[in-house]
């Protein structure tokens, strides 16, 4: 099985190692990147921060990229207070303080003099960084995990051109502002800087706005969210506590774009 998603948005300039000119709508392909998986099935790729090798999270959720506490302090590089509002991260963690850097490498793309956000400690298990939106964005994304590859390739806008491989069927799941709910371009998204990868599912017959999120390990969704869609009151279905804060629920079938997934495991979130 392998995605390939347009990523949108981009905020850092990455240049590649004799990139030819304009292409049209050829896919001409600017890094291909090896997939190492953690422990808990999510996706890195390598990379090097001022000369050191880093392994990185691929993170279509994350606005900008990031590394932990530890390898800036292992690597000598200089915290600063974030100058504007602080991102929120799930489970109330704030992103206050970045680091600056001379020199950023991924595959043969290089660029020079870029940010990135410091991780809460202990946020990011098995890795050093997280690769986000604002480097993605540059990109149309060719995620494969059965080859163990992530390919980068230049923008094109052929939309109709992007599957380069044999396919028996193709699902295209358009992108969609997070508050009125309909169709975007990449335009908007550049113009609002909403990077977040928004499209239409249903859930147990119910239209639900859903998040590609690759840096995650689990499905979620907000209880209250789902109390109100599914018209959860005093007499809700039984959820199961999981121990740590959140419920499961016996949902029968989330679909999207001829895609099926039978009872599928949804972590439910309160506030």
């Amino acid at each position: 099985m392998r995605t390939i998603i347009a990523v949108l948005a981009a905020v850092v300039a990455l240049t590649a190692c004799g990139a030819g000119a304009d292409e049209g709508c050829r896919l001409l392909r600017m890094a291909e990147l090896d997939i190492v998986m953690t422990s808990d099935g999510r996706i890195t790729v390598p990379a090097s921060i001022d000369g050191h090798p880093v392994r990185l999270l691929l993170d279509t959720a994350a606005p900008f990229s990031g590394v932990s506490p530890e390898w800036a302090a292992q690597n000598g590089e200089r915290a600063q207070m974030l100058d504007g509002n602080a991102v929120i991260l799930r489970g109330g963690y704030r992103l206050n303080n970045f680091i600056r850097v001379e020199s950023f490498q991924l595959g043969k793309l290089s660029t020079h003099t870029m940010s990135f956000s410091i991780y809460p400690s202990g946020y990011l298990p098995e890795v050093d960084g997280t690769l986000g939106a604002d480097v993605l964005g540059g990109f149309d994304v060719d995620i494969d995990p059965a080859s163990a590859k992530v390919n980068l390739f230049r923008r094109n806008g052929c939309s109709d051109r992007v599957i380069y491989w044999d396919a028996e069927a193709v699902g295209a799941a358009r992108l969609k502002d997070n508050k009125t709910g309909a169709a975007v371009s990449p335009t908007f998204l550049e113009e609002t800087g909403d990077r977040r990868l928004l499209f239409d599912t249903v859930l147990d017959g119910k239209p639900v706005l859903a998040a590609l999120d690759t840096g995650s390990t689990d499905t979620i969704m907000n209880l209250e969210r789902a109390r109100d869609t599914f018209g959860w009151g005093r007499n809700a279905p039984p959820l199961r506590a999981t121990g740590n804060g959140s419920y499961r629920f016996p949902f029968e079938l989330l679909s999207f774009e001829g895609v099926e997934v039978p009872h599928p495991d949804i972590t439910l979130v309160p506030e």
